[in-house]
């Protein structure tokens, strides 16, 4: 199966091809990639049919079933533009998972830069996972998160606030807002 406008943006012009008629080595090797394009295209559809997901992380799954990196490029470059991927939609939803996956029970928040430096890892890119960061977490939310985190770190160690702040730095809260919510809290 082939999508004529991986064809189309690889050069070939499809209504020359007639039955019978023999292809040059660049024509074929074209008409291979985009058949390759439109195959990678219906398993990453496949997989954002099952969940919401980044462009590096969709790459890599293909790349890893047998894709070329080049056709896997084309297909996700035409789902980016279809609306179907968008980095920016999967760090906002991812950020909102994790944040939900913590509200309940004795897990402890992440702090904005642990999630920050979470979506990079995943291979978003730095302006993209910091404004997902800041569509999501908005201060209230931020000192919410802060404020969970801090009375279960102080229910787990009992501790004294040099060790809070410890364990709120090793969660990812910046200084600025651990000595922000001790200010508040005094």
């Amino acid at each position: 199966m082939l999508r004529f406008e991986y064809a189309a943006e690889l050069g070939l012009d499809l209504s020359l091809f007639t039955p019978g008629c023999e292809l040059d080595e660049a024509q074929s090797s074209a008409l291979s990639l985009a058949t390759e394009a439109t195959e990678a295209e219906r398993r990453a559809l496949a997989l954002l049919a099952s969940a919401e997901q980044c462009r590096a992380g969709l790459a890599a799954k293909l790349e890893r079933r047998g894709l070329s990196r080049r056709a896997v490029a084309l297909a996700l470059t035409r789902l980016e533009r279809m609306g179907l991927l968008d980095d920016m939609r999967y760090a906002e939803a991812w950020i909102r998972m994790r944040i939900g996956r913590s509200s309940g029970g004795q897990r402890v928040p992440e702090g904005p830069n642990r999630l920050l430096e979470a979506l990079r890892s995943r291979g978003l890119a730095d302006e993209v996972a910091r404004a997902a960061l800041f569509a999501v977490l908005d201060e209230e939310a931020r000192h919410a998160m802060l404020d969970r985190a801090a009375r279960l770190v102080l229910d787990r160690f009992g501790a004294s606030r040099g060790r809070v702040t410890f364990e709120l730095k090793k969660l990812g809260f910046t200084a600025t807002e651990i000595r922000a919510y001790f200010e508040d809290r005094a």
